[in-house]
């Protein structure tokens, strides 16, 4: 999983997956059946975004805004369908 960050304040949550139904993955599932990204989510945060740093021990998202806020949201590891939820931990007042 990965997070991206933008100017807009918005940080977005992507994962890897194997290639799509459709596609042949290459044969013995070599790094390229892993090239593809699905987006998950978009989180708003306070501004915009300069830094994020995933939890070394857990669920956890941080995100550092230009306006010096720190915004902190939690993974939820339950899914439902394909869909990851977050709830946001503090909300910047």
């Amino acid at each position: 999983m990965i997070a991206t960050g933008g100017m807009d304040g918005r940080v977005r949550v992507w994962r890897r997956v194997k290639a799509r139904r459709g596609q042949e993955p290459p044969p013995n599932e070599s790094p390229e059946a892993w090239k593809t990204w699905e987006f998950l989510t978009s989180l708003e945060a306070g501004g915009e975004v300069q830094w994020l740093q995933w939890h070394p021990k857990g669920p956890v998202l941080a995100a550092g805004c230009e306006d010096a806020s720190v915004w902190l949201w939690q993974r939820e590891l339950r899914r439902l369908g394909q869909q990851l939820t977050c709830q946001c931990l503090l909300d910047g007042q």
